[in-house]
């Protein structure tokens, strides 16, 4: 005869910070232990399963599984995480539970953060943006002089008499794939 499994599921956080994680708890209240359990979710169409076996109430009380939620590009939709919980005997339940995975602006390290410049000799700035997600480095404002990009990460600038006048001040940027600065 099938038996019906009974299951609650609960997460701890459901709010997080992309690349933050939550605790998934699963309490089958039916079945035959031990139970696996089959996690899974999509972020930016890429599917993530995760499956924990073994897993007995009677003993630990209850099942939880730590989940990591990378960068979330599904503009502010939550993360749907579906629950599959398989008895001894194949008797099968399902549940899901929903994570608000938040966007998390970009750090910026500049380097050199001060330059003695000479008049007419180019100087290197590399600028180092870190996010979960992609992120792009840009010259935002500075001086009366020329900042050319020189690559990805680094820039170029070469001071001219002008630019003692407003102290060169160099402001840069870094913006993840969801317009966060």
């Amino acid at each position: 005869t099938d038996v019906n499994v009974l299951v609650s599921v609960v997460a701890d956080p459901t709010q997080v910070d992309e690349g933050g994680t939550s605790d998934i708890t699963v309490t089958p209240t039916t079945g035959t232990a031990p139970f696996t359990l089959d996690f899974s979710f999509s972020i930016n169409g890429q599917n993530n399963q995760v499956q924990r076996t073994g897993c007995d109430p009677a003993n630990a009380g209850t099942c939880t599984e730590t989940l990591t939620f990378a960068n979330n590009n599904n503009d502010g939709q939550p993360v749907a995480v579906a629950v599959q919980v398989t008895d001894s005997g194949n008797n099968v339940a399902a549940a899901a539970v929903n994570i608000d995975v938040q966007n998390v602006a970009p750090t910026i390290a500049v380097n050199p953060t001060t330059i003695t410049g000479t008049e007419g000799t180019q100087e290197t700035i590399t600028v180092t943006c870190t996010d979960v997600d992609g992120t792009t480095a840009s010259f935002v404002s500075g001086t009366a002089s020329t900042v050319s990009q020189a690559a990805a990460d680094t820039f170029n600038w070469t001071p001219e008499f002008g630019d003692v006048r407003d102290d060169g001040v160099l402001v840069f940027r870094c913006t993840d794939d969801e317009g966060a600065t």
